[in-house]
């Protein structure tokens, strides 16, 4: 096991793009890998006007909100690559520069905050930071001062916060807060993020064990089959979650990959199986049943989650969400040629380095499609 520390430097103009400055350091603040994750002022700007169809004198402010959202993607992104084994402080170039495109940012810009202190029972959300357990609403959540967890400073610990009743609505005041390092900071918990205070950290640890690979040609199909037996069990009244519109895209994902034809191949077929994922309306909150949101089936398993999945176990199933996405974007950077410039980097957050040996690179995505469907299926046995 290893551990890295992720420290933020600021922005840098880069052309016409815009590089967020992460450095991985060791535990005593050596600085071996420098990330320049880079976006386009363009991005920012598309995904800025499309806050609550911001004015043009908010539009200072709507800027602000998206850079945040982005450097928070920049860490999260970091942190993934590290922990996947595409980045290996010692071996990795020291300076490195990641891009990003306008969907992720616009997607981690309106996904709603995530909480480690929200908890959800039933249809009720709860907050574990209050001396209460305060029910709590996602508007309330978002509106917090605790940081989103995806870029929140490791060394903030025991928040607490207060509910406070404003006619027929709530707000959470507060949060004071402990630091395990003893900074003054700790007194602005807003500040505790990547792009807040100066002493903000990441800590990191990394399996030194290598990625598993999987053995048997069924895994894939065997995880798939006990994923639809769980939600079936979950959600009884509803359609099961599996969907073929012929059984050989199974058969596909089952046969060995040789190739990077075969490759090609599997990950098409793998994706058609989650594209064909069924979630009836009856589980998702009737605000977002018809919604351009909902389009697609991973966005609707994510809603059918947040909605009957307490908070604290659902996070293993977006956990999954996100990797079936990533295999998703390998997949439409193998088949569409302007999609093609990120390749390298969606296989490089799942460890694959090279396409040149096809078949442990489909041996290494199927060990991430196993581990993303058992996450779900963990998820989803919290409702059964």
């Amino acid at each position: 096991m290893a551990s890295f520390v992720l420290t933020y430097k600021g922005t840098a103009p880069q052309g016409n793009e815009i590089g967020l400055l992460i450095d991985i350091c060791d535990t005593m603040g050596a600085e071996l890998v420098s990330v320049a994750f880079a976006i386009t002022e363009a991005s920012v700007i598309e995904v800025a006007r499309t806050v609550g169809n911001a004015p043009a004198a908010d539009f200072a402010d709507s800027w602000k909100l998206v850079m945040a959202s982005a450097i928070r993607l920049a860490v999260r992104w970091v942190e993934q690559l590290l922990i996947g084994g595409a980045i290996r402080p010692g071996e990795t170039e020291p300076v490195i520069t990641e891009r990003v495109g306008t969907r992720e940012l616009r997607d981690h810009f309106e996904r709603d905050k995530a909480c480690s202190y929200r908890t959800k029972t039933g249809r009720d959300l709860f907050c574990a930071a209050t001396s209460t357990l305060a029910t709590v609403s996602l508007p309330i959540c978002n509106a917090c001062q605790l940081p989103d967890d995806a870029a929140l400073c490791s060394h903030l610990l025991s928040p607490r916060l207060s509910i406070q009743r404003i006619g027929h609505g709530s707000s959470l005041t507060g949060p004071n807060a402990l630091c395990n390092r003893g900074e003054d900071e700790v007194s602005s918990v807003s500040g505790c993020t990547a792009g807040g205070h100066h002493c903000w950290q990441r800590l990191v640890r990394v399996d030194a064990v290598p990625p598993k690979t999987i053995v048997s040609t069924l895994s894939l199909a065997e995880a798939l089959d006990f994923l639809n037996a769980t939600w079936r069990i979950a959600f009884p009244k509803a359609a099961q979650l599996l969907h073929l519109k012929v059984a050989t895209t199974v058969a596909v994902v089952s046969q060995p990959c040789v190739t990077r034809s075969d490759f090609v191949s599997c990950c098409s077929a793998l994706d058609d199986i989650v594209k064909l994922f069924k979630i009836d309306d009856q589980l998702l909150d009737p605000s977002d049943i018809g919604t351009p949101e909902m389009a697609g089936s991973l966005k609707r398993l994510s809603a059918t989650l947040r909605r009957h999945i307490p908070s604290s176990d659902a996070t293993n199933g977006e956990r999954g969400i996100e990797t079936l996405w990533r295999i998703n974007r390998i997949r439409v950077g193998l088949q569409h040629s302007d999609a093609s410039k990120d390749l390298v980097k969606h296989l490089a957050t799942l460890g694959i380095s090279s396409l040149a040996d096809s078949a442990a690179a489909w041996r290494i995505l199927t060990a991430h499609a196993v581990e993303a469907l058992g996450d779900i299926r963990t998820a989803l046995a919290t409702a059964v």
